[in-house]
């Protein structure tokens, strides 16, 4: 799934691993299991797949990426983590600090209606 959409956003050539940790949605809870699963694939992604960022793909996988940073660190693989929701987070922040809205070019307001029933 994710590699088809990467060819469909043009992204494709861009990424140089994807893996997973083979553990079930409702077994994330787990964090130790689950920081085990990412370290190993990630370390693996670095070796053979010549990886230099790691993005986390699952919301469940929340908070994991500054420990995981830190591991891969101290084992000599100093790559930046990203946790995409927190990175969205930061973005739309970012987007509320500087006053960015949608265009009404694109997103127009409604045209005017008669509203007789309350008239």
């Amino acid at each position: 799934m994710l590699e088809d959409l990467a060819k469909k956003l043009g992204l494709a050539s861009k990424i140089a691993s994807i893996r997973y940790v083979d553990i079930p949605v409702l077994d994330l809870g787990d964090r130790s299991k689950l920081e085990d699963a990412l370290y190993q694939q990630s370390v693996e992604a670095i070796l053979k797949d010549g990886v230099h960022v790691v993005i986390l793909g699952c919301t469940g996988m929340m908070g994991m990426a500054e420990n995981l940073h830190n591991r891969l660190k101290a084992a000599g693989y100093d790559v930046p983590v990203i946790d995409p929701a927190f990175a969205a987070l930061k973005m739309v922040e970012s987007y509320i600090a500087m006053g960015v809205k949608h265009s009404r070019l694109t997103y127009m307001f409604p045209p005017d209606k008669p509203r007789k029933w309350w008239d």
